[in-house]
């Protein structure tokens, strides 16, 4: 698996930008080592017409000696030739063409839900849906067109009158202002109610009685990241993809003391204080923001704004830990 490099290239001194750089030296030599095993093994004979990615990662180590040694590992994209074992390659973490394993059974649940999706896009009542549908969009956009029209027509009127040169009465003037008012607000209430309108036969109507049936079922599984990658592993993709080195947040004590300082400075709070603190911070429970919180606590936004500047200047004045002065400018 680990192949040996003999070149004289010196080792790059740091790895490259991965968004703009030139291919290092060694990395090329390892490429081209490869590029001559698959033509001798002639392993693109089972891809013809296709193409595959395949990678090169060059190391550095110390044989049993002591001295230092360059190779090369090998790797491929998805299978090749219907196989992920292939010798020469590094193999897979895990096995995922295994037919009673996680992957292969989703590929099948995915496999059949496309295969209803078909079915269902081809349904005589889908279609008959969708084609009423956009019968009725058509329709009641022409309609707000239509009055769109006549909103610019009345404009143009009234330019043309105020710019006629002849004099305009206090009445007429009121008359004016009031008729353009009203049109641009029922032009605005006539797409808003062709939006409501529209949506409301979307949900109606579009999903035809065999997709409902798709809908519910689907709605019941889920997949889960500890899930076994295979039928009696004990190896998950929480297994893979976990850093074990990383601390969590919850586990530093620099964050337990500023949770902690937080709590014994929300005891100087009174209750409305502290409940537009716990819910624009996300403390216990979901982050909102001001507008929300002003519409749960029936109060204006400014007022919630207002509220929690003062709430965050108690916490300040009494917060032991900088670092919770910090965090509460963020």
């Amino acid at each position: 698996m680990l192949h040996t490099l003999n070149v004289s290239i010196p080792s790059p001194r740091q790895f490259t930008y991965p968004f703009c750089y030139d291919v290092d030296p060694l990395a090329e030599a390892a490429s081209l080592e490869l590029q001559r095993y698959i033509a001798d093994a002639d392993l693109m004979s089972t891809e013809k017409g296709c193409g595959k990615m395949f990678g090169v990662l060059v190391v550095e180590y110390e044989d049993e000696a002591g001295a230092l040694q360059r190779a090369f590992l090998a790797a491929y994209s998805g299978l090749l030739g219907g196989r992920n074992d292939w010798p020469y390659f590094v193999p897979p973490v895990f096995d995922a063409q295994q037919p009673d394993g996680h992957f292969k059974r989703t590929e099948r649940e995915i496999s059949a839900i496309n295969r209803e999706i078909a079915a269902i896009e081809h349904d005589p009542e889908y279609l008959q849906s969708v084609a009423q549908h956009e019968q009725t969009k058509k329709r009641l956009q022409a309609e707000v067109d239509a009055f769109k029209a006549e909103v610019d027509a009345a404009k143009a009127r009234r330019d043309a009158r105020r710019t006629s040169g002849e004099p305009l009465s206090e009445e007429e003037q009121a008359e004016m202002i009031r008729e353009s008012q009203f049109m641009k607000a029922e032009l605005r209430r006539r797409r808003k109610a062709m939006e409501q309108a529209i949506d409301q036969q979307a949900g109606i109507c579009r999903i035809p009685k065999s997709e409902q049936v798709f809908t519910n079922r689907s709605a019941g599984s889920s997949v889960s990241i500890d899930q076994p990658l295979s039928e009696g592993s004990k190896v998950s993709l929480l297994d893979i993809l976990v850093n074990k080195d990383a601390l969590l947040a919850d586990e530093s004590t620099e964050f337990r003391l500023l949770m902690k300082d937080l709590q014994d400075c929300m005891a100087y709070l009174d209750e409305r204080e502290k409940e537009v603190v716990e819910k624009f911070y996300g403390i216990g429970r979901a982050h909102v923001t001001l507008a929300e919180i002003g519409e749960d606590m029936n109060l204006k936004r400014e007022r919630v704004r207002q509220i929690r500047d003062k709430a965050l200047r108690k916490i300040s004045k009494n917060a032991k830990t900088k670092a919770l002065k910090v965090f509460l400018k963020k």
